[in-house]
């Protein structure tokens, strides 16, 4: 098994605009399994400061490790 996080721009799945000067980011895990299969989940999303730099980011990856565990 194989397991993978990564933050997504999700700017261009929202219907809405995100607030001013802020961008929206999703935490997404992606988990290979042995027999070829795949999962994706999106676990958090948060609106951070356009210009942040990754200690920004950190509530959003707190936040996955309470769900995670």
């Amino acid at each position: 098994m194989h397991v993978v996080l990564s933050l997504r721009n999700m700017q261009h799945r929202r219907a809405d605009p995100p607030p001013a000067g802020k961008r929206i980011l999703a935490l997404v895990v992606q988990v290979d399994f042995p027999d070829g299969a795949m999962q994706v989940t999106e676990v958090a999303e948060a609106a951070v400061d356009e210009h942040s730099d990754r200690m920004a980011l950190r509530p959003l990856l707190e936040r996955e490790r309470a769900v995670c565990g």
